[in-house]
């Protein structure tokens, strides 16, 4: 795998962008991800402290695969839960 390739699978996405892509308010997808609701992950969280701030990493390979645009794939819905229903 080239560099490159390697730059575009780990692409990072802001979690504003992911909320317009997967129609779901900002926090609605901090959320989702904290408590692992997505049906497929799109990242991941970290915790800098014990009871500290979080930070959201979402990769949009794994955001690209949850909405099903994956090669050779149509993208389907995704409803307000993050769960992915085929159009």
């Amino acid at each position: 795998m080239t560099e490159s390739e390697v730059e575009k699978l780990s692409e990072r996405v802001s979690v504003e962008e992911a909320a317009k892509i997967l129609g779901m308010s900002v926090q609605g997808v901090r959320e989702h991800m904290k408590r692992n609701l997505f049906a497929s992950p799109i990242g991941e969280v970290t915790q800098l402290k014990a009871g500290g701030r979080r930070q959201y990493h979402i990769y949009r390979d794994m955001l690209n695969r949850h909405v099903g645009k994956e090669a050779g794939s149509e993208p389907g819905s995704c409803d307000g839960a993050g769960l992915h229903r085929n159009a």
